[in-house]
């Protein structure tokens, strides 16, 4: 039912009426004309003028709805394929699910069943227990719920029932999202809360793009339960062979296990690596002891933009180090007076190629402000990581224009000079830990600075010994990274009488720019996936990027990619991208398990410009897996914070019967909802063309009847 309302009394529209009969009538009082015509033309002016008044004075009307409509009950079953593995019982979880839902009680018309379906946040309502698919890949109640109450913007509701294990392993905590239902929420726990026999590769740690010529590490976390006196084969594996294998011996209930394997590659690209846990008699599943993942292994070449502040001891001995690294493609620039260095100037044209900016004592003083400006642009628009290392005559005030590019601040400036020891930062992620004690014992150096002021998300590597400042800094801002060391004089590290004396600066050096660089290099032309596993039954995502020959972003190029199985077939072909927000987006129906290489062109003009290639890999994503021993705690936390009930799928039926007749009650009990809505009169197209609509009529009669 429908109630219109008005901020004014309804004597105002009596008046508003008796006002439009008046002028209606005195318009046609004296014309000649047969009655039932008159009696016509002056209820279709009148009814014409009312409306005008009415919009006049009320532009709104405010329209109260009564919903009458009985509440509705929504039940979220959980759907996600881990519920195919069998309970202590014998049976699987999906077949608890389906048993349940054919009870009475979830028979009523007034419910709606819906799961989290095919893709998350995506709930789908079904029409019997016997359409429930248990296929998900990960479960997100979060973003079902918060998907869930868009579908009923209006709706009255009177419960919500989520039946599921309680293993949440993806978005956030479902309470927050069922607040916004304002009903309580009836929870239903499905499975086993006891831990089976098993063994789950639970994490796999490794850095996803590494160097070539460079040991990466590979971490495995291993969790075995029940399973005492067996002994595991862990195996590595490198595009499907063999390459380490690794023992060990369950001599607890629940053990966990961390294993490491160092591996190494000689070329760029991308390789398939797998970590395979032999199977053990009587697991509850084996989807969980393996995982394959690529990494991208990039050329070591580096290149460095070398800029000196000017020649001497320093500048000496961080070029030796450099210059010895076989990895490093040096280019050097060494102030030699206001506007100039020795080797000549930079070619801003080809900044972009650079994979770091070290600057050794740089800017000074003495040095042209513009040419430090167009640096530091050419810094901030290529995103490349700086490093810096201070001198005595630097000018702290121009290096403030590199501004996210150099990880600290000042709060004063012009300090005198002292010496000081650098002391390396205890910390197993520290990079210099190796170097530690080395770094400790070297002769003291020089600093001429004090009140450094760390940027937020940085980290001091170093400090000084007497102090406590920090002296080396790094920062990784999630764009670039940075680093810098606030001492100068290193050139007596090497007059230390130690042997080996000259490896404690080598290292230092080589160290501050591995961390500092970016693994990433930018190229003219890059597609990829957005991930580098999909599960099958995802659409395949990807992304492309494409820059002018001064690294920036192009957005009127033509790309297409084509997608090949690892048979070298065509399985995707002419694959259309489109272009948002500096970058090319295009997206592919799922695919089948497989090994898949993406290959990308891109045109411009309808000239070839540039190719790339990427790899991914499609399988069934073992998340589902990860934790196999029911939650019931988190469903019993929704119950509670919602005002519900939590049950078990072997509580009583009556009881669970019980629980929504009682909703039922309190829900006659508030009555039905009021929803208020504000209509804009003058906005409503279709109450102007009505009013034109009778003013028009009118005057087609009185032409049609000779009137004035």
């Amino acid at each position: 039912m429908i109630n219109l309302t008005s901020r004014y009394p309804a004597i105002l529209a009596l008046l508003f009426l008796i006002i439009s009969a008046a002028v209606s009538f005195y318009f046609y009082k004296n014309i000649p004309l047969q009655r039932i015509k008159k009696y016509f033309l002056i209820s279709l002016k009148t009814l014409a003028i009312f409306l005008i008044l009415v919009l006049l004075i009320e532009p709104s009307l405010l329209a109260v709805l009564s919903k009458n409509n009985e509440p509705l009950d929504l039940i979220l079953v959980d759907n996600s394929r881990s519920n195919e593995l069998l309970n202590g019982n014998g049976e699987t979880k999906s077949t608890v699910i389906n048993k349940l839902l054919e009870k009475n009680i979830f028979q009523r018309s007034n419910y709606k069943i819906f799961t989290l379906s095919d893709s998350l946040n995506r709930p789908e309502l079904i029409s019997g227990q016997d359409s429930i698919k248990f296929n998900t890949a990960e479960t997100d109640m979060s973003g079902a719920l918060n998907k869930l109450i868009t579908y009923f913007p209006d709706k009255n509701f009177a419960s919500v029932t989520i039946i599921s294990d309680g293993i949440f392993n993806t978005g956030g905590n479902p309470v927050y999202p069922a607040r916004k239902f304002q009903v309580p929420f009836i929870t239903i726990g499905i499975g086993d809360t006891l831990q089976r026999e098993d063994v789950v590769l639970s994490d796999v740690f490794f850095d996803d793009k590494a160097f070539t010529e460079t040991n990466n590490l590979i971490r495995a976390h291993i969790h075995s339960f029940d399973l005492i006196g067996e002994s595991l084969t862990i195996d590595l594996l490198r595009e499907g062979v063999v390459i380490q294998s690794k023992e060990i011996a369950v001599t607890h209930n629940h053990q966990t296990d961390e294993l490491e394997f160092t591996v190494r590659e000689a070329n760029p690209g991308i390789v398939k690596y797998s970590i395979v846990i032999s199977n053990i008699d009587g697991e509850l599943t084996f989807k969980n002891n393996k995982e394959q993942f690529l990494i991208h292994y990039i050329d070591n070449k580096t290149n460095i933009l070398f800029i000196s502040a000017g020649p001497g001891y320093d500048n000496t001995a961080v070029l030796d180090v450099l210059k010895r690294v076989n990895n490093f493609n040096l280019t050097e620039r060494t102030v030699k007076s206001a506007n100039e260095f020795y080797e000549g100037s930079i070619d801003l044209k080809h900044f972009g190629e650079y994979s770091i900016v070290f600057l050794l004592g740089f800017p000074i003083p003495q040095f042209r402000n513009e040419i430090t400006s167009q640096i530091a642009s050419k810094v901030k628009e290529h995103n490349i990581p700086v490093i810096f290392f201070a001198q005595k005559n630097t000018d702290y005030k121009k290096l403030e224009m590199f501004d996210r590019s150099i990880p600290f601040t000042l709060s004063r400036f012009n300090q005198s000079e002292n010496e000081f020891n650098p002391l390396v930062v205890s910390a197993a992620d520290n990079v210099f830990s190796d170097v530690q004690g080395d770094i400790n014992s070297e002769p003291p150096i020089f600093k001429n600075i004090s009140g450094i002021i760390q940027k937020s998300g940085s980290t001091a590597l170093m400090t000084d010994k007497l102090t406590g400042e920090p002296v080396f800094i790094t920062r990784n801002d999630g764009k670039t990274k940075s680093s810098a060391f606030l001492g100068y004089g290193l050139w007596r590290w090497s007059l230390n009488s130690k042997p080996g004396k000259e490896k404690t600066l080598e290292n230092f050096i080589i160290e501050s720019v591995n961390l500092t660089l970016l693994h990433d290099k930018v190229t003219k032309f890059k597609v990829y996936p957005v991930k580098d596993i999909f599960d099958y039954s995802e659409n395949i995502k990807i992304e492309a990027e494409v820059y002018d020959d001064e690294y920036k972003p192009v957005r009127n190029a033509n790309v297409t990619a084509k997608i090949l199985s690892n048979n070298g077939s065509v399985t995707a072909g002419d694959i259309k991208f489109n272009y948002a927000e500096n970058k090319f987006y295009a997206a592919v129906s799922r695919l089948p398990f497989g090994d898949y290489i993406i290959e990308g062109d891109a045109e411009i003009n309808n000239n070839a410009y540039a190719s790339d290639k990427s790899r991914f890999l499609v399988d069934s994503v073992n998340t589902e897996y990860l934790v196999t021993k029911s939650n019931f705690e988190s469903l019993k936390e929704l119950s509670q914070n919602t005002g519900g009930k939590f049950f078990t799928a072997e509580s009583d039926e009556s009881d669970i019967s019980n629980a929504y007749d009682t909703i039922s009650e309190q829900d006659i009990k508030t009555g039905s909802p009021k929803i208020k809505k504000h209509y804009n009169l003058w906005e409503n197209k279709y109450i102007l063309i009505f009013i034109i609509f009778l003013f028009s009529v009118e005057w087609i009669l009185r032409k049609r009847n000779n009137l004035p």
